[in-house]
C-alpha cells in the first residue's frame, strides 16, 4: 500500500501508519479521541467483547473493572493516559483497587475482589482478554516517544492519509483496535457541524471489508455520509461473505446505500454474486421480436410481432465474461455512476437510450491504474522486537510526572510490594549457611 501511494505521488509524510510492527508506525492517542463515560463502556465491549458461554458472570465482571479503570483515568487524567496505562492499571491486584477506590462512582467494584477464589477467576479473565494486546500498547508507547501519534480528531483537520494495522500474525488483535477506530471516526463523522464537515472532503476506503468483521457503526455512516461531506468506498469479493458477516437484510441493505457501483469480473462458482449483480443493475423495458409461420388454405404465411417486455440489462453471466482487470486492459465492468449507467467493451443487452461512455472516459490517465514503487520493501520495515515489550510503570520517570492523579495508586503498591519483599528475605546470603 505505502508503494502505491508513493507511486500516486503522495508525500511520505503524510501517510500516517497504524500497523504497530511497522517501525514507521504511529501511536494512536486514544485519550484525545476516548472522553466521555458512555465511550469507555463502549471500548470495554470491545476489548473484552460479550461471549456465549455457560459462565458470563466472570467475562461480564472483567468488563465491568475495565470500565471502570478508564472511567477513573478519563474523570483524573483527561488527555493524558495511554492505551498502555490502561494495560498496566489492570495487571497488579493493589494497583487496581487503589485506582477503583480513588473515584466513588467505581467504588463498588471493588466488592467484586473481596472473596479470593472467585476474584482470581476473574482476574484470570480480565488477563486473558488484555494480554494479547500487550504488543499493541507497547509499540503505540515507543511510537509515541520517538513524536510520532494521532488522533481521530486532530486527522479530520489536517491533510493527511491513515493506513490501519493489518498482519496475519495478529488479525484479531488488530481487527478489534481497527473497528474501535473506525467506530468512533464514524461517530465523530456523524457528530460534525454543517461548517466543520464543509472545511474539508473526507474519504474511506475500506476494502475487502468483509475481513475487517462487522463494523457497527457503518450503516449509519453511509447513510448521513453525503451530507456529512464524506466518501465511502466499499470493496467487496462476493456478497456471501457479507452476508455472513452482517446478515441477508442487513448486507444488502448496506449495498444499497452506495450511489455509485463499479461491478467487475466475478467467478463462474460466484453464483449468487453474479445473480446479485443483475439484480443491481436492475431491468429494463426491451423489444422481442418473434416471427412465426402458419398454413393456410392458400399456401404458408409468415408473421413478425413485437413485443415489449422487462429483461434483464446485465445478465449474470455477463459479470463472468468480463475480462479480469490488469495494467494492459483496466478494468472492464459495468458502472453506475451519478444515476448513469456505463460500459466498457461488451456487447450484449443493453438499452440504447442509456448514456455510453468507456472506461478511459470514466478514469481518465488512471484507466489503467498506478504504477507503484520500484522499491518493494518500502511497504513495511520491522519495528524492533523490544519495542513490542510492555515498559512497566516508571516510578521515578515520566510516567509518574505525567499521570500525578494516577501515580498514587501505582507508588503506593510499588512501596508495598517491596517492604513484603524485604520482610520475607533473610538476612545475608541463605548459601552461606549450608553446610559441607
Amino acid at each position: 500500500m505505502i508503494s502505491v501511494l508513493l507511486g500516486m505521488g503522495v508525500p511520505e509524510e503524510r501517510i500516517v501508519l497504524m500497523n504497530p510492527f511497522d517501525a514507521r508506525s504511529f501511536a494512536w492517542d486514544m485519550a484525545a479521541d476516548v472522553q466521555y463515560p458512555q465511550e469507555a463502556t463502549e471500548l470495554a465491549n470491545l476489548l473484552i467483547p460479550k461471549e456465549k458461554d455457560s459462565q458470563p458472570f466472570f467475562t461480564n465482571t472483567a468488563r465491568s473493572i475495565l470500565r471502570g479503570v478508564i472511567e477513573v483515568f478519563l474523570n483524573k487524567e483527561p488527555g493524558r493516559w495511554t492505551f498502555r496505562h490502561i494495560l498496566l492499571a489492570c495487571e497488579d491486584q493493589e494497583v487496581l483497587r487503589n485506582i477503583l477506590k480513588s473515584h466513588a462512582p467505581t467504588k463498588w467494584l471493588l466488592g467484586l475482589m473481596e472473596k479470593e477464589q472467585t476474584w482470581i477467576d476473574i482476574k484470570s479473565t480480565l488477563d486473558s482478554h488484555l494480554y494479547r494486546f500487550r504488543f499493541i500498547a507497547a509499540a503505540w508507547h515507543a511510537a509515541q516517544k520517538e513524536g510520532r501519534s494521532i488522533s481521530i480528531k486532530r486527522w479530520l483537520e489536517g491533510e493527511q492519509i491513515v493506513v490501519l494495522g493489518n498482519d496475519d500474525n495478529a488479525r484479531s488483535e488488530l481487527d478489534i483496535i481497527n473497528r474501535l477506530f473506525f467506530d468512533k471516526l464514524s461517530q465523530l463523522i456523524n457528530s460534525q457541524t454543517p461548517a466543520e464537515s464543509e472545511k474539508k472532503q473526507t474519504w474511506l476506503f475500506l476494502d475487502e471489508i468483509r475481513e475487517a468483521g462487522k463494523l457497527n457503526t457503518l450503516h449509519s455512516l453511509l447513510l448521513r455520509a453525503r451530507s456529512k461531506n464524506c466518501a465511502v468506498v466499499l470493496g467487496f469479493q462476493d456478497i456471501v461473505g457479507m452476508e455472513a458477516v452482517y446478515g441477508e437484510k442487513e448486507a444488502r441493505e448496506l449495498l444499497g446505500c452506495p450511489a455509485n457501483l463499479a461491478l467487475l469480473h466475478l467467478n463462474p462458482t460466484a453464483h449468487a454474486a453474479r445473480k446479485w449483480a443483475s439484480e443491481a443493475i436492475d431491468q429494463d423495458e426491451m423489444r422481442d421480436l418473434s416471427k412465426g409461420q402458419s398454413l393456410q388454405s392458400g399456401g404458408f404465411s409468415q408473421s413478425t410481432q413485437t413485443k415489449w417486455a422487462l429483461k434483464p440489462i446485465f445478465y449474470p453471466i455477463d459479470f463472468y465474461l468480463f475480462s479480469r482487470a490488469g495494467s494492459d486492459k483496466g478494468m472492464e465492468g459495468v458502472y453506475v455512476v451519478e444515476d448513469h449507467l456505463h460500459k466498457k467493451d461488451l456487447d450484449g443487452h443493453y438499452p440504447e437510450k442509456k448514456v455510453l461512455l468507456t472506461h478511459e472516459e470514466l478514469f481518465g490517465d488512471h484507466a489503467y491504474g498506478l504504477k507503484p514503487e520500484a522499491n518493494a520493501e518500502l511497504n513495511y520495515i520491522p519495528r524492533k522486537v523490544l519495542d513490542m515489550e510492555l515498559q512497566p510503570w516508571e516510578t521515578a520517570g515520566e510516567d509518574t510526572r505525567s499521570l500525578p492523579s494516577i501515580a498514587p495508586a501505582f507508588l503506593i503498591a510499588d512501596r508495598n510490594r517491596r517492604t513484603r519483599e524485604a520482610t520475607a528475605a533473610p538476612e545475608g546470603n541463605p548459601l552461606m549457611n549450608i553446610r559441607h
